[in-house]
Parts: structure tokens; C-alpha cells; sequence
């Protein structure tokens, strides 16, 4: 079996909107990676996709409520540190939100093996503040041909090379430290979603990384690359609620299912 995990970062209003009533539809689970100090009005929040609009923590209980959504931290203000960890779970906590063991996700997938005990976050994990830590690819990091690579992807949407490019963060037998995901952004196709899905081996696992999901119609929609397409959305969940040979899990299930 094939797992597929859905994660959104930034706690933005339109989870609640676009997000929620869909996975709602399809009974499909998913990841909500919150900022807390976005939620609560703590910090400025300028995402333009987003028309920088944050969950009213009301909302990001309810999701937790349905059943459906996983709630994690992502930074009590888009921050990797141990200290912003640690204020987003007591901000969220004081909220009425089921913290124990959250995951963590990673903003601008700054974290790597290499450099996580830099931070202390590593700690978290090792006390069990933490489940698990997401992170993924960095462009800057991984050199020239792949940055060049990634800028042709943008405008080709060709699948083949989607999958080359985010062949690292498939996730094989043995639960890495850390997390890979799959960034999904608004230039990429369904028919590439599909076709990486399609690729990865039985018994193999991929976290697709979203942010916002618009209609056409909403303000942030072209402000930057870091939206999806409503109905692209949608048949992503037709497709895999489809697909008897993938099931879909949200992190905190999929990392207590691989230990």
C-alpha cells in the first residue's frame, strides 16, 4: 500500500474556506501546519497568496474536532527555533488544542539532519515534546543544474521531470529523521501530482506540501507561486479517493504507523 500524506503550512484563512469543506466531501485526512502568532495576531503575517489573512483559532479547533485534521506547529511566527516551537504548542494549548506529541513542519524547510542540533529542536524530539519534524527541498541548496531544473519544471509541467526532481523525498522503508516533502505549487499539474503518485513504489510514502488553495476569484490568486488550483485540488481528492492501492494518512499517523 502506498501512502499519501496532504500537509498545509501557514494556517491560512483559506484552509478553512477551500481546504476543510472539500476534505470534508471526500472524507479525506490531512496535516494543518499553524502559526500561531498569525492565528492570534501576535505577528505580521504577509503572504500575498494568502491575502495575509490567518485562522481564527476557533477554526483551527474545529478542524482538529472534525477528526480529520492533524494540527502541528510550523513556528509561533514562521520561526525555526526551539523557543518558537515551544511558545507555538503553549499558544495552541491555551487555545483548547490537543498538543501532545505534535509534529513540526519546518518553515522554508530550513531544517536538515545536518542541522537540527543547532537549533535544539532535536531535543524536542528526544523528550517527545515532538513526533516528528518535515522539512524538504531547498533549491538553493541542492546547486545550479537542479535550481535550473526546477525554473524549467515551472514552465514545461512535464511529470518526468517533477518525479526526478522530488525523487529524495520519497520515503522507503525506514522513517528518516526528518521528514522529505514534495512542494506543490501553483504551476504544477494535476497530471504530474498524479504520475509521482503513480511512480512511487508499493509500500512507499510521499508528503505533498501545499499552502494556499484558490478559485480564480480569491485576492491572492497570482500574488506568488505558493497557491493551487481549487478544481486541480478537488480531483486530486476524486483521484486518490479512487485509488484502492493508495491510502491517504495524516504525518502523526503515518510516523506511528512506521515505527
Amino acid at each position: 500500500m502506498k501512502k499519501i500524506i496532504l500537509s498545509f503550512d501557514d494556517s491560512r484563512e483559506d484552509f478553512y474556506t477551500r481546504v476543510f469543506p472539500l476534505l470534508k466531501i471526500y472524507n479525506t485526512p490531512a496535516t494543518l501546519n499553524v502559526i500561531s502568532g498569525f492565528v492570534n495576531g501576535t505577528a505580521k503575517m504577509n503572504m500575498p497568496s494568502a491575502d495575509s489573512k490567518a485562522m481564527k483559532s476557533f477554526q483551527v479547533i474545529d478542524c482538529q474536532q472534525s477528526g480529520l485534521v492533524e494540527i502541528a506547529c510550523h513556528g509561533a511566527t514562521h520561526d525555526n527555533t526551539k523557543e518558537g516551537v515551544l511558545r507555538n504548542i503553549e499558544d495552541m494549548k491555551a487555545w483548547g488544542v490537543n498538543v501532545e506529541g505534535i509534529g513540526f513542519a519546518s518553515p522554508t524547510s530550513i531544517l536538515t539532519k545536518d542541522n537540527i542540533h543547532e537549533t535544539g529542536i532535536d531535543t524536542l524530539l528526544e523528550q517527545g515534546t515532538l513526533s516528528y519534524v518535515r522539512s524538504g527541498i531547498r533549491t538553493r541548496r541542492e546547486g545550479l543544474m537542479y535550481s535550473a531544473f526546477t525554473l524549467l519544471d515551472s514552465k514545461i509541467h512535464n511529470g518526468s521531470l517533477f518525479c526526478w526532481l522530488n525523487k529524495k523525498c520519497i520515503i522507503h522503508n525506514n522513517l528518516p529523521v526528518i521528514l522529505p516533502s514534495v512542494a506543490v505549487n501553483c504551476y504544477h499539474t494535476l497530471q504530474q501530482i498524479i504520475k509521482l503518485i503513480k511512480k512511487i513504489q508499493d509500500g512507499d510514502s510521499v508528503i505533498l506540501n501545499f499552502h494556499s488553495v484558490l478559485r480564480k476569484t480569491d485576492a491572492g490568486w497570482g500574488k506568488d507561486k505558493f497557491y493551487y488550483d481549487h478544481e486541480r485540488f478537488s480531483e486530486i481528492l476524486s483521484f486518490l479517493a479512487n485509488c484502492p492501492e493508495v491510502k491517504v494518512v495524516k504525518t502523526i499517523d503515518f510516523v506511528k504507523e512506521s515505527q
